[in-house]
């Protein structure tokens, strides 16, 4: 389905999410017309991912869900090579639980977040049916429909205070209900159910950036990678000493908790984890630190391809894969205007970019600021 809207006089919050909903053509600089393509003009779905799980219209749905478990469950499916070659190959793997996942979601690559979300995202991750609400039933209602197994029945007098109705309500509720016990996400009828419910973000995201930066520089420490990435300032590991450190007003001879140690137990926890986390989202759980065990003879798409498949996914000290390659071209920008982020390392802009001596030092230092990356040296400014 493709709409298009004439703009006349735009008002402010449809400026915001015309950059995720579609294109944009212009006229003389200004703009003509916006198309969405593939939208679902319906009412609003519920997602128990979302935190207020019912966004008011499509815009913020995106925005919520881009922030939220279902942007990182996006972004951890470009980190697999599994789902990379069953797509840019056409094959399904052997697993049906990630042959399920491939065929669901599509050629993703193609496409924003924006998009995927519009074509695929709310439609596997959106409930079947509302959740259930407490409500009043009449005695011939009840007996017409039955008596249903997750339901508490109660008969409710209406000559006592209502001070004690809630208070005796109360005790038959606790009596009967799981309460934290209860796992909301085990009833949910999405096609793609989320495993847990996630307050915070920033230890996944964390995860996502340290496995994609080993996959692009596998030859770099872990505790470099935790260095590059911000995870602990504290711990300052370029400026340590491996052979004397003072730690807590001691001094300490190759302590196993010295700062490098501990950044490269972190990171190191990272990686574990996040090669968990990925292997099940791969089967449609997200997300699931669950343990599964694949054998060094694990032959995801069978015995015929299993050559071909190792070949285009797994890189040599010669020679980069071609999966890595297409991974550097897709999210290697991103990680590196993350990490100049984090390090503050400014682009040059106006006059101060037509000055020659700026223009060269500047040069310079970006050299030494991509060697800082590779881990080939541990200072760059």
């Amino acid at each position: 389905m493709s709409l298009e809207i004439k703009l006349g006089r735009e008002s402010l919050s449809f400026f915001r999410c015309l950059y995720c909903l579609g294109d944009i053509s212009y006229e003389n600089k200004r703009i003509k017309a916006v198309t969405f393509r593939g939208m679902n003009l319906d009412k609003p779905r519920f997602f128990k991912g979302l935190q207020r799980h019912v966004a008011t219209d499509l815009h913020e749905e995106i925005r919520w869900a881009k922030e939220g478990v279902y942007g990182q469950w996006w972004k951890f499916m470009h980190l697999s090579p599994v789902l990379w070659f069953a797509i840019t190959r056409g094959v399904p793997p052997k697993d049906p639980d990630i042959a399920r996942v491939v065929e669901l979601n599509g050629n993703f690559y193609d496409m924003p977040f924006s998009q995927w979300w519009i074509d695929v995202g709310r439609k596997v991750f959106s409930e079947t049916k509302r959740p259930p609400k407490v409500e009043l039933m009449e005695l011939e209602e009840l007996l017409q429909l039955g008596l249903r197994d997750d339901r508490l029945y109660i008969e409710v007098p209406l000559n006592i205070t209502m001070k004690t109705i809630m208070r005796q309500f109360g005790q038959l509720i606790r009596e009967k209900h799981k309460g934290r016990d209860l796992n909301v996400l085990d009833h949910s009828q999405a096609i793609l159910r989320l495993n847990k419910k996630l307050k915070k973000f920033d230890v996944i995201e964390r995860m996502y950036w340290v496995h994609l930066y080993r996959e692009l520089y596998p030859e770099i420490t872990a505790w470099q990678i935790g260095d590059r990435l911000r995870v602990a300032p504290a711990l300052d590991v370029v400026n340590f000493s491996g052979t004397r450190w003072r730690y807590e007003g001691e001094t300490v001879q190759n302590n196993k908790s010295s700062p490098v140690q501990k950044m490269q137990s972190l990171i190191g926890r990272d990686l574990y984890r996040s090669n968990y986390l990925l292997l099940n989202m791969e089967r449609g759980s997200f997300p699931n630190y669950g343990k599964i065990e694949l054998s060094e003879r694990h032959q995801p798409f069978g015995i015929k391809l299993q050559t071909e498949f190792r070949h285009a996914t797994e890189s040599t000290k010669d020679k980069r894969s071609e999966w890595h390659e297409w991974l550097d071209k897709k999210l290697g920008s991103n990680l590196r205007s993350h990490l100049k982020t984090l390090h503050r390392f400014n682009e040059l802009t106006g006059m101060a970019a037509l000055d020659q001596k700026l223009k060269a030092e500047h040069f310079r230092q970006r050299d030494r600021f991509i060697k800082y990356i590779k881990g080939e040296m541990n200072h760059w400014a």
